[in-house]
Formats: structure tokens, sequence, C-alpha cells
């Protein structure tokens, strides 16, 4: 979308493709836009079995705010499942719509979805001014699925590649 001046910073070309997780709609960085933060946002959909999104524990040398919200359009703070996710050495199990700061230096994750009832869409990105340290690196988007899915629930995650703990690849669109 480039008709205005700034018209190129509004992007539309989003994912559209499921995989065994969910949809990672996006991935936005310094090298989508030069001095763009990182933001990832993804929706879960609903599944009958527990599906772990992040395996490993992990620190950032930046705070991060991760969210989560559900899609009852009755109760938006009906996460519309359970998520456990992991804080210090902490389990904390989720079933509002919620922000959650993770302060620098804080480990976090595991990253565990314990049920999917309706969708479920995630955000997330740094608290600091500075790009991800992954921002400037080509990052290949591995497709699992290309089957349809019928959008009825869901949930999101961020990820970045194995060799930093975390278990999908981002998405990087030429724009």
């Amino acid at each position: 979308m480039a008709e205005t001046k700034h018209g190129k910073y509004i992007v539309t070309d989003l994912n559209k493709t499921p995989d065994a997780l969910g949809t990672r709609v996006y991935c936005l960085h310094g090298g989508v836009f030069e001095g763009a933060p990182y933001v990832d946002c993804a929706w879960f959909w609903p599944r009958s079995q527990e599906v772990v999104v992040v395996d490993e524990a992990h620190t950032h040398d930046f705070g991060e705010v991760v969210t989560f919200f559900g899609s009852n359009p009755d109760d938006p703070t009906d996460l519309c499942g359970e998520i456990e996710f992991w804080l210090g050495d902490e389990p904390n199990t989720l079933t509002k719509s919620c922000v959650i700061f993770v302060p620098k230096g804080v480990r976090h994750c595991p990253l565990i979805l314990k049920k999917v009832a309706l969708p479920g869409f995630e955000w997330v990105t740094p608290t600091c001014c500075g790009l991800h340290p992954l921002s400037r690196q080509a990052r290949p988007w591995v497709q699992i699925q290309s089957a349809a899915m019928k959008i009825d629930s869901c949930f999101v995650v961020f990820t970045i590649p194995k060799s930093t703990g975390h278990l999908f690849h981002h998405l990087d669109l030429a724009v």
C-alpha cells in the first residue's frame, strides 16, 4: 500500500497460511523497514491436544511485552483457552486475556497451549527503543501445512529461530 507519501508503512500483505502451531500473521523488524522495532503477531487455532510453542526458557538483554487475547465477542477478557507461560522458574496458568511484562534478563518460557476453544491472538514487542537482535537477519518461513482452516477459534505467539530456543522461524515479507 504505497498510494500516499507514507502508505509504504501500512502493511496489508499478511501471511494467511497456517502451520502446525497457528498462523504467524506478520513479523515486523528493521529488515522490513529501517528503524522498525521488532513486533511479532500470530493466531492460535482451536485444537484438542496440548501444543508446546516455545520449549526452552531464555532471557533477553531487553524487556519484552507479550500479550494474549481471546476472541469471545461477549467477553473480551475470556482467553478462550488455557496457556501455561513461565516467568522465572514458575509456571503461570493464563485463562484471561492479558498483557505480560517480561523485564530485561528475566527467564521466560516454556509457552504451552493447554487448551484452545476459540481463536486467540498473540502480539509481542520489546520495551526498548532498539531493534531485536535478529532484526537484520533473513529468516525463512517454515511452512508445515498449507490447508485452509476455518476461523472460529485462536491464539498467537512470538518466535525466534530454534538456535535461540524457539520452535519456528520468522516470516520476512518483502515490502
